[in-house]
This record gives structure tokens, sequence and C-alpha cells, in this order.
């Protein structure tokens, strides 16, 4: 289109621009009053239900006609039941009042009213946060009760609406309630029976929840919910470990201040009863949490040196699955990266280089990596500090690598069908064995010549 027709066309948008100016400012003058006139109704509205809310929250139920608040109530639930939009906040509303009365509030009129399924419902009501918030004060009141009123919200989904609410929510406001609601599920529930079937939804909620993003961990935190998993760890319910430790380990990927906030919920001190639990899922479960930990500082990684637990992460590099052999290595990888002469000196007694041995028959690119890794720090150590013999029983650590065949095995690496595994044994044996065998060649050639 050329310039003097795009002139043209500009000027005729402009003339009919200029016609309907007149009527465009009427429109948007009556535009304005509507809006105006809205906005002053809303903050009459807003007005007369503050007036209301604080002389209905002054009420107790003594005051109250409690036959008056059951019609109500069985009212407010057959409409909610018929999807009628109009009233729904100011339903919700009124619920959540009722159970914000402090003195013995009509709980089990809503409870058994068959309002909870509808509640429940509202709990995904996302064209309205106001009435989304309504609701979760509504069921969180209600859940911080008794175990009649749990059991009733267990059964109508309530668990599952909260964790919907938690997945599909950024709102601050509500994932707080949303986490102290499901706290409260779990927290009523200790002993070993019907009711841990709470406790274990509640946890897996937890468990999805933790694996999202860090405001979500940081809530968990918050709410001191830690010390209450780490209590059900200890306490032993039947179903409870997986998702604790879950948590604990979803917790622990993290920051540096989310990981040391598991350190200090004291799960180190319970984690070996779970690394030599005969379940494979509990010793996975506990070297994740272990290999999470000891991505962090020095000093958290120095908390998860114990005997114990390095003596059973051993056993485990023996003895156990590819998969749960592979979270005990990180451990044992980052342990090792500290560069502790005593420490290695102690994995040497508990025998991790055996253990290494055996990891290496083991066709897994990652766990031949971390061992091939570990072998190189712990060859770098002795180097490093020329570790003399101490005693005839005490060998130096190339000497217990041959003794155990190690040598072998990583020369067999060099061919390995994957980079990685083929420059790291191509490594150890330039720079560590075959420097080592030619000094001991040097040193006969020297003798012989004497």
């Amino acid at each position: 289109m050329s310039f003097s027709a795009k002139l043209k066309k500009r000027r005729e948008k402009f003339k009919q621009t200029s016609k309907n100016e007149q009527s465009i400012q009427s429109r948007e003058k009556l535009t304005y009053q509507i809006s105006k006139k809205n906005k002053e109704n809303k903050l009459q509205a807003k007005r007369r239900y503050k007036d209301q809310l604080t002389e209905f929250q002054k009420l107790e139920l003594d005051q109250l006609d409690r036959s008056e608040i059951r019609e109500k109530i069985i009212a407010y639930s057959n409409t909610l039941k018929q999807n009628r939009t109009g009233k729904i906040l100011e339903i919700v509303r009124d619920l959540k009042n009722y159970t914000c009365i402090t003195n013995d509030p009509p709980l089990d009129i809503i409870v058994n009213s068959s309002l909870v399924p509808s509640l429940v419902r509202l709990l995904e009501y996302e064209f309205d946060f106001k009435v989304q918030l309504n609701v979760a004060v509504c069921l969180s009141n209600i859940s911080s009760t008794n175990t009649y009123n749990i059991n009733c919200l267990y059964s109508d989904g309530c668990i599952e609406g909260f964790l919907k609410l938690l997945l599909n929510n950024d709102n601050p406001e509500l994932l707080n309630i949303a986490i102290l609601t499901l706290g409260n599920f779990e927290l009523l529930k200790k002993q070993k029976t019907q009711q841990g079937d709470f406790t274990i939804e509640s946890l897996w909620t937890l468990s999805y929840l933790s694996s999202g993003s860090s405001p979500h961990r940081d809530f968990i935190i918050q709410n001191d919910i830690l010390s209450s998993i780490v209590k059900l760890l200890e306490y032993g319910i039947t179903g409870a470990h997986v998702p604790s430790l879950r948590i604990l380990s979803n917790i622990s990927s993290g920051s540096e201040e989310q990981v040391q906030a598991v350190i200090e919920s004291g799960v180190l001190k319970l984690i070996k009863l779970y690394l030599g639990n005969v379940k494979s899922k509990l010793r996975f479960e506990s070297c994740w949490l272990l290999s999470n930990i000891c991505s962090g500082t020095a000093q958290q990684i120095r908390s998860v040196f114990d005997p114990n637990i390095i003596s059973l992460l051993i056993s485990i590099l023996k003895n156990d699955s590819q998969d749960i052999c592979l979270q005990a290595s990180y451990v044992v990888y980052n342990i090792i990266c500290l560069k502790n002469p005593d420490q290695i000196e102690f994995f040497k007694t508990k025998g991790l280089f055996k253990a290494l041995c055996d990891c290496l028959n083991i066709d897994n690119v990652d766990l031949l990596y971390n061992t091939l890794g570990i072998i190189e720090i712990v060859l770098q150590i002795e180097s490093e500090t020329e570790t003399e013999l101490k005693d005839n029983n005490s060998l130096a650590y190339i000497k217990l690598f041959e003794r155990y065949g190690v040598i072998e095995l990583i020369e067999k690496l060099i061919d390995y069908p994957n980079e990685r595994i083929s420059s790291s044994a191509t490594f150890l044996i330039d720079n560590y064995f075959y420097k080592e065998n030619t000094k001991e060649i040097e040193n006969d050639i020297e003798l012989d010549f004497d």
C-alpha cells in the first residue's frame, strides 16, 4: 500500500472517530456513573457485613436458638446441593461464623447436615477467592475439634480437597490454612488403630506438597510439622514410615536452611533404625534422605558421620540392590570429599574398600562413576599425606585396592561404553596404579644394578 493510500485511510478513520466522539463521551459518562454507583453499593454492603459480623461474633451459642440454626443450616445444605451460585458467598460466610463461636459452636449440626461434601467441592471454587477462604476456615475449625468430626471430614473427602487446594493454589493464606488443617488430621492420630489411616493420608499429602516449590517446604517447617513427623518415626505407626521419610527427603533437597531444619528435627538419631530395616523401601528412603543432607554444607555433611550409620551404609554397598546402593554411594562420596584422613581410616576399618570392589561389578553408570570418584579421592588423600605403614597388619590404600582386585576391574572399565566411566578409569590407571607399578619396577632395576 502506497504512502498516500495509508494517509487517506488514516484520515477516514479519524473522521469516523470524530463523528462518534460525542456518543463515546456519553457512553463513558454513563459507564462512570454506573461504576461509581456499584462501588458505593459494594462499600455500603461491606460496611453492613462488617457491622453484622461484629454483632454475630459477640453472640454465644446459649443466646442463639439451636432449632433456628439447624433449620438455617439445612436450608443452606439444600441450596448448595442444588448448585445455586447466587448466595454461595453469603452461605459460606455464615457457616464460617458459626464455626468461630467460642462457646460450643454448632459443629455437630454442620457435620450431620451433609454439608461437608458440598463445602469440599467449593474448595475448588477458583472463581471466587473469598468463597475458598471462608470454606477453608470453616473446615479447618471443624478439623480442630474431636475424632467424630475428623471421621466425617475424612469420609467426605476433605483431605483430597485440601490436597488439590495445595497443589493448585499459590495464595499464602490458603496454603497456610490447608497445611494447618492437614496438621490437625495428623496430630490427633498417634495410636495403631484405624485412625492411623488419617495419619498416612496426611503424610502422603505433605509429601506431595514438599516435593513442590520452596515456599511449600517453608510452610511445613514454619508450622513445626517436622517434629511431629519425627515423633511418628519414633512411635512406629505402620505405613507412616515411608511418607515420613519422603517428606524429610524432599525438604532436605532444598536450601541450606531447609536442610538444617531437617537435621535439627532429630531424625539422624533414628535413621539407623531404617537403614538396617528388612524393608527395601525404608532403606532406600533413608539413603535418599542422607544423600540429600550430604549435598549441603561441610558442617551438615559432618553431622551424618556416625559409626553406626557408616557401618550400615557400607553393608548396603556390599549387599543391597542397585538403586539403594546408588543412594548410599552418594552419601559416602560426599563424606569422602571432606578429605578427612581419620574418617577415611575409619571407612577402611569398616570394609569400604571391599565394598567398592563389589560396586565395580554392578553395571550401573551412576554407581560406577561414584565408585571411581571415591577411589580417586582416597588415592589423592594418600598421595597428599604420604600415608606410611603403621604396623605389619596395616597396608596402604593402594595395596588394599590391589588385594581386592580393584585394579583389574578398573582396567576392564577403560573399554566401558560410556565416556565418563572410561575416562575416569583411564585416569586412575595412568595417574595412580600404573605410576605405582612404575615406581616398583624402577626400584627393582636399581636393586639389580647394585
